[in-house]
């Protein structure tokens, strides 16, 4: 688990890097800068990872296999093995296709899941209400847990504690629109609880890593709601935008590279000419 917690500690702060130039965009508008850059990369990844050889030896079997069927379209037999070989062409191609594709996605899991808690929740709108679940450290803490919001940004309207389960659940009326934070004690050290309303949420989640191991609370959830599923449908299209822009600067590239642009002409000879002045050869 140490490792796991290193890995995405490490993730977090590459995300993080990655996602600092967003900060120059309107709040609601940073998840298209992090959705062009996941698909830049997962195919800046998923090029570097394929075999361009061995992809265009597959490509190009399954259009012999293809065209085979065709030619022997009146003999049966030939065709019947014609479609057997296109088959199997195609589904190596498939192969070669998908492989390094997802061999890219268990790569890029450990940065990709920091993307859930920063754009797959719903920002608050004032009025609202929201509930948080604190878990304590044991049933004394539960009991003495406070929360205080001292820039009046919300209210507490319910706190409901449950020492039987070492717990607390606690509704929030928002007021004001910003970024503000709960002060939440139990008698030891105090808690910061992070809470956007009109912004996209700042935290989700807060577990043992980053809680102060004498505040006597153990793990805390904000229950903001999940974006719908067409929120994620539209980051897929704009990041399907990077992923062609990548493919199409990797083309570019390519096609620069071979075609001699970039080469230097030899320089001609220069020999005398007939009448004795230089000539050019």
């Amino acid at each position: 688990m140490l490792i796991l917690d290193t890995v995405q500690d490490i993730a977090g702060l590459v995300v993080d890097g990655a996602l600092w130039p967003a900060r120059a965009l309107p709040d609601n508008w940073q998840w298209v800068w992090a959705a062009l850059l996941t698909g830049a990369g997962l195919t800046a990844l998923w090029q570097r990872l394929l075999s361009r050889s061995r992809l265009q030896a597959a490509l190009s079997r399954a259009w012999t296999g293809l065209l085979a069927v065709w030619l022997f379209r009146h003999e049966p037999g030939a065709a019947a093995r014609a479609q057997v070989r296109a088959l199997r062409a195609n589904l190596s191609l498939l192969l070669w296709l998908l492989l390094p594709g997802v061999v890219s996605m268990a790569i890029a899991a450990p940065f990709l899941v920091h993307l859930q808690p920063r754009y797959g929740y719903r920002a608050l709108t004032p009025g609202d209400s929201i509930v948080v679940h604190f878990t304590c450290a044991d049933a004394a803490a539960a009991g003495r847990l406070q929360i205080d919001w001292p820039d009046t940004a919300g209210n507490v309207d319910v706190l409901v504690h449950e020492p039987a389960t070492a717990s607390v659940v606690a509704r929030l009326a928002t007021v004001r629109r910003g970024h503000s934070q709960l002060l939440v004690s139990t008698g030891g050290a105090a808690v910061s609880v992070p809470v956007s309303v009109g912004l996209p949420p700042t935290a989700v989640e807060l577990g043992p890593s980053s809680l102060p191991k004498n505040s006597g609370v153990v793990h805390i959830s904000i229950g903001y709601a999940p974006v719908s599923w067409r929120w994620w449908l539209l980051f897929g299209c704009v990041s399907c935008v990077g992923a062609a822009g990548i493919w199409l600067l990797g083309l570019f590239a390519g096609s620069v590279a071979g075609s001699g642009v970039c080469r230097v002409p030899a320089l001609s000879s220069v020999t005398p000419g007939s009448n004795g002045a230089p000539g050019v050869t």
